[in-house]
C-alpha cells in the first residue's frame, strides 16, 4: 500500500526491506501477542496491528496521512424502540464437543464455562435487564447460533 502510492524513496524493495528488519518483526510479535492476550480475535489483532505498523511507517517517513471516514453503524432496534448496533463481538461461553471421542453414535453435548467466543456476531436477540425496563442485545456469530422462537 505504501509503495503503490508512489512516494519518492519508498519503493517497494525499501519499504519491504524496512518492515522485514530484525526490529520491526520484533515488535509487530510483540504488538500481535499483547492484543492475544487481552482477548482480541485473530482477525482483529491483525488488522489492528498492520494499521498501527501502515502509521507508525508513514509517521517516521513524513509520509501524509489521512484520517478515514468514521463507519456509520447499521442498527437493529429492541422492542423498546431503542436501537443498537446489529454487529458485535459474540458472547458464548460453550462450546459444543463429542460425548466421547472414541465413540461417535452417542451423539454431541454443549460445554459450559469457556472464555467468550468474541468473534463477529450481529443481534440474535434481546433479553430485558432485571429490574429495568431497558433491553440488552445478545450478539452471536454462526458457530454459537441461538435457538430463539
Amino acid at each position: 500500500m505504501i509503495a503503490e502510492a508512489g512516494h519518492k524513496g519508498h519503493d517497494l524493495e525499501t519499504v519491504g526491506r524496512i518492515i522485514t528488519s530484525d526490529p520491526v518483526l520484533n515488535r509487530i510479535r510483540a504488538a500481535y501477542d499483547r492484543r492475544i492476550g487481552n482477548g482480541d480475535t485473530v482477525k482483529d489483532a491483525l488488522t489492528a496491528v498492520g494499521r498501527s505498523l501502515v502509521a507508525h511507517y508513514c509517521n517516521s517517513a513524513g509520509i501524509p496521512t489521512t484520517p478515514a471516514a468514521p463507519a456509520v453503524p447499521e442498527l437493529t432496534v429492541d422492542p423498546a424502540g431503542v436501537p443498537h448496533r446489529t454487529t458485535g463481538a459474540c458472547i458464548a461461553t460453550w462450546k459444543r464437543v463429542p460425548v466421547s471421542r472414541t465413540r461417535p453414535e452417542l451423539g454431541i453435548t454443549t460445554e459450559f464455562g469457556h472464555r467468550q467466543c468474541r468473534e463477529p456476531g450481529t443481534v440474535s436477540h434481546f433479553v430485558k435487564v432485571a429490574q429495568s425496563a431497558r433491553y440488552r442485545p445478545v450478539y452471536s456469530c454462526p458457530a454459537h447460533p441461538h435457538n430463539r422462537t
